[in-house]
């Protein structure tokens, strides 16, 4: 992102410089509007200019179609506003203050803002599939949300470990995959994979009867609920 500038030529200031955000946290949800304060404290003094910069994660910010940042009354202040928050707004707002007199620059930044969004869960989808030519079982949650879940298969000692890796997709949710190659105690039997995850009552399952031969055809078992 774009570092955000906020330039105030002052004919009063202050000298022992602080930086005073407010309100030290935010817990919101998707939909409603962050608003943050920072302002430039201690005693006054004649500076010849102060500059407001704004941060996330250590990550600059500028005005865009939902972030709004403006001075306050006297000049001595600032604010952020977002709205509509994302859940990938979550992160610790900093502002930073640079003050020049005489020629003189002194920066302070504030102990931010942390802020937390809240969404509601989004349900994966299961899908259970066959690499016949790798000979392995590839068990897919699509499109959830939060990140935090759990795959699980029918055989707790598997022959071969599981792989499995977790990607964010454009919109947000996310992808996990989990992947086993296909054993000798898997043949001629039913192979569950299930999914845990905190929008599901219960887990979520799909099956697979994997046959005999390495080169037969899966058959697929109407999943379990």
């Amino acid at each position: 992102m774009v570092l955000s500038l906020l330039y105030f030529t002052l004919f009063t200031g202050a000298a022992a410089l602080s930086v005073l955000q407010d309100p030290p946290s935010l817990v919101l949800r998707e939909g409603q509007t962050a608003l943050m304060f920072c302002t430039l404290g201690g005693p006054q003094r004649n500076w010849d200019s102060v500059y407001f910069y704004w941060k996330v994660n250590s990550t600059g910010i500028h005005n865009s179609s939902r972030v709004t940042i403006t001075s306050g009354p006297r000049s001595l202040s600032s604010s952020l506003r977002i709205s509509p928050v994302t859940a990938r707004d979550s992160g610790l707002y900093e502002c930073e203050i640079w003050t020049l007199q005489n020629h003189f620059q002194e920066s302070r930044t504030g102990n931010g803002t942390r802020l937390l969004v809240g969404v509601t869960p989004v349900i994966p989808v299961i899908t259970l599939t066959m690499d016949k030519e790798k000979q392995l079982l590839i068990c897919e949650a699509q499109r959830f949300y939060p990140p935090e879940l759990n795959i699980f298969w029918s055989f707790s000692n598997l022959e071969n470990q599981t792989q499995d890796t977790l990607v964010e997709n454009a919109d947000g949710t996310y992808t996990k995959r989990s992947t086993v190659g296909i054993a000798d105690i898997m043949r001629e039997r039913e192979v569950t994979c299930s999914l845990q995850h905190i929008s599901l009552t219960a887990p979520l399952n799909d099956t697979l009867y994997v046959s005999g031969e390495s080169g037969e055809e899966l058959i697929k078992v109407k999943p379990v609920n």
